[in-house]
């Protein structure tokens, strides 16, 4: 049972003071000399530690913040690690276990270097770079692309030359940031579970859309058939390696529950399935085939692969069907469907308007906010746009509602169900001035405890702020442009 309980950092109206904590604004003076600015982007936030690019003189700079120190992470100064040679270009970071993780290139031209760098008290390391050998003696590094994570985990992509002392061929394949290094989930040499190509396992030939919590790590991916008139012969779906483990959660071989047949995939690119969400027990992910009788969202739990919802399912608190359940697949964007345990979150459409549910194997579909539910403070409806995990543990879904582009909030709900509360709002006043609109990061923005957040003010300024989210007996909600993160019930 919830009871309520007041927040002692956070006051709240329908508008006015918020009680933030300040990580950057347009005052504050960066490190090095750099001066102030008033552009922050790619933020995000993992284990009390917030990393993020500012603008100076044009370029984008890394920093990190924790425990109310600001610290420069990289700059167009900084040698990278391994070589002689500044930074040039910085990718946006990623924060795991309070290290900031990102992707950088130095130097140019035939003397150019791209890696993954790690930085972490006080010290920048390298995780992998193209001066290095690649994993199990393959050639030396050749690219590094699709870094995504948050403050479960960070994965990427990679790609090797060929060896030609040992006369191992050029590789790709999909690692997990582990501390102090890499750890690869699977390659193109990694055999598909079930995949045969001219009657021999078929390795991978594609692997992309990861996302990872901790040792486990979800991933899109296919394998050849020998028949590709025939291509129940190869692999497409949703993998997931636990532990170092690798198995099937969804493939072209694989019966749909509550639904006819097995699931279909467009050979050569998995593109029926969405990016997954997981947490160290679930896995979810979209489905959205052609033809669409089988469109929905499915989650495994203990292995046993479930339809969370479905074209027949009815909205809880309507008496309509759900007829589209909406996705984002890029990066840096607000997802659609997030995991904390065994409950899945997720948004969904009807005839009436686009709501966040969640799931669970024992409890089904339940509501957490719709068209019909109250916005605090706000004589509006919510407009939903996205949904993300944030870390595998916590009670609650957090939302970003967005009625206009100067008419934004934040919000948290628990995902067992209870009323909406405001965290932060347009018309909110913050360090004596009035908030315009509000925005967060598209990974890790919410660590379990706080949510960071862009706030834009009405004098112009703008500025990085970290507001908690209740405790589990709290009552707290959110509004959305998105259910952007969730928190796990702690027992």
């Amino acid at each position: 049972m919830l009871a309520v309980v007041l927040l002692p950092a956070v006051t709240r109206t329908a508008r006015g003071q918020v009680a933030v904590q300040t990580v950057i604004d347009s005052t504050t003076q960066l490190p090095k000399g750099a001066g102030t600015t008033n552009d922050f982007r790619y933020f995000t936030l993992g284990g009390g530690t917030v990393a993020f690019h500012a603008s100076v003189s044009g370029n984008y700079y890394t920093y990190a913040w924790s425990g109310g120190t600001l610290s420069t992470v990289a700059d167009f100064s900084t040698t990278a690690p391994g070589t002689a040679q500044t930074f040039n270009a910085l990718q946006a970071p990623s924060v795991v276990d309070g290290a900031v993780v990102f992707e950088a290139r130095s130097g140019s031209g035939t003397g150019a270097v791209s890696g993954i760098y790690r930085y972490a008290g006080g010290s920048l390391g390298r995780e992998a770079d193209t001066t290095m050998q690649g994993p199990s003696n393959f050639g030396l590094f050749n690219s590094f692309n699709q870094m995504r994570g948050n403050q479960a985990g960070v994965t990427f992509t990679y790609s090797t030359n060929s060896n030609l002392g040992t006369g191992v061929g050029a590789r790709f394949g999909l690692a997990r940031v582990s501390g102090g290094g890499y750890t690869v989930v699977a390659d193109n040499n990694t055999v598909a579970p079930g995949a045969v190509n001219s009657g021999a396992p078929a390795p991978f030939s594609n692997i992309d859309y990861a996302t990872t919590v901790g040792t486990t790590t979800a991933f899109l991916g296919t394998a050849p058939a020998s028949d590709k008139s025939n291509y129940t012969n190869g692999a497409s779906g949703v993998y997931v390696s636990r532990g170092g483990t690798l198995s099937t959660v969804a493939g072209i071989r694989t019966p749909v529950p509550g639904g006819t047949g097995t699931f279909a995939s467009n050979y050569l690119n998995p593109a029926y399935f969405t990016k997954p969400a997981v947490s160290a027990t679930t896995v979810a992910f979209g489905y959205n085939p052609q033809p669409s009788a089988d469109t929905g969202i499915y989650a495994s739990t203990g292995g046993v692969l479930s339809r969370v919802a479905g074209l027949t399912t009815t909205a809880p608190g309507t008496t309509a069907t759900f007829f589209s359940f909406p996705t984002n697949q890029g990066s840096n964007v607000l997802r659609t469907l997030a995991v904390a345990g065994d409950t899945v979150a997720f948004l969904g459409g009807t005839s009436h308007g686009t709501g966040a549910y969640a799931w669970s194997a024992a409890g089904g579909v339940r509501r957490l906010a719709d068209f019909n539910t109250p916005v605090p403070g706000h004589a509006g409806s919510y407009t939903f746009i996205g949904v993300q995990t944030s870390d595998a543990a916590g009670d609650y879904a957090v939302f970003l509602n967005q009625v206009s582009a100067f008419d934004t909030g934040l919000y948290a709900v628990p995902l067992d169900g209870g009323a909406v509360s405001k965290l932060v709002a347009s018309g909110d006043v913050i360090n004596g001035k009035t908030v315009l609109s509000v925005s967060v990061g598209g990974d890790g923005f919410f660590d379990g405890q706080q949510v960071l957040f862009n706030a834009y003010f009405t004098d112009g300024s703008t500025g990085l702020y970290l507001v908690p989210v209740p405790e589990p007996a709290t009552v707290l909600a959110v509004a959305a442009v998105g259910l952007l993160a969730v928190r796990r019930r702690r027992v």
